[in-house]
């Protein structure tokens, strides 16, 4: 029985560490980071073919 009550908190638990407004800050800020990642890769690469070349 306690094993239950344990688990049944854990679950609880779960749902209510991430909502749903928090969830979608991370998931745009990891997008942004992830355009902006992408931006400097291809500065880099551009420049790198310049300058090397």
């Amino acid at each position: 029985m306690l094993l239950i009550k344990q688990t049944q908190n854990l679950k609880q638990d779960r749902s209510n560490f991430m909502d749903n407004e928090n969830h979608k800050n991370i998931w745009n800020n990891f997008t942004k980071f992830v355009l902006w990642g992408t931006v400097a890769i291809i500065t880099v690469l551009v420049l790198m073919a310049i300058f090397l070349l």
